[in-house]
């Protein structure tokens, strides 16, 4: 990556990072957000219900004005998913992005060592993420691929609360993810 700025700062919630990428004789736009949620339960967690919202409003923005973008959403987002599907099944919808059209996803499989099932930080990001197109590369891709290693451990063991999501078609230009 070359050429690489903070662009955008939402509170410290959201820190955006724009990356150019030089590709043959062209340049591949990358926008990775670095994310920080607190866990569902805190007294601070009315203050990050519009958190997916705001990102959602930002790619929206960078996919407008850059033909050639990608992007990366990744950090503490105190969510626990289980294995629970991030993609719509045989389901249409437009996308919030005017002009692109939702196309049915195809199923990816997801391995995850945190079976606890989903708090409310999970079932969000879950949503984002069929509404944005992202998907959760955390036991999908690279070194985590069929592991979904913990990020966190505790006085009552590991989970997985630290995601990196992507859209699947990207997935190929990365190395993937190393928990």
């Amino acid at each position: 990556f070359t050429h690489s700025r903070c662009i955008k700062n939402h509170d410290d919630k959201i820190v955006w990072i724009e990356f150019d990428n030089k590709v043959g004789s062209s340049y591949e736009k990358w926008f990775i957000a670095f994310v920080y949620i607190v866990p569902s339960r805190s007294t601070w967690a009315s203050e990050y219900e519009n958190v997916y919202d705001t990102i959602i409003e930002d790619i929206c923005e960078f996919e407008k004005s850059n033909d050639n973008c990608h992007v990366i959403v990744c950090g503490d987002l105190n969510a626990k998913t289980c294995v629970q599907p991030d993609y719509f099944l045989n389901e249409r919808m437009e996308l919030v992005c005017e002009s692109e059209l939702y196309t049915n996803d195809e199923p990816l499989s997801r391995v995850n060592s945190d079976m606890d099932g989903c708090n409310d930080n999970g079932l969000r990001m879950l949503d984002f993420c069929k509404e944005s197109g992202l998907r959760i590369v955390n036991g999908r891709h690279g070194d985590d691929e069929n592991v979904g290693a913990y990020t966190f451990y505790g006085h009552r063991g590991g989970s997985v609360l630290d995601y990196v999501l992507m859209r699947p078609e990207h997935f190929s230009k990365t190395s993937g993810v190393r928990v």
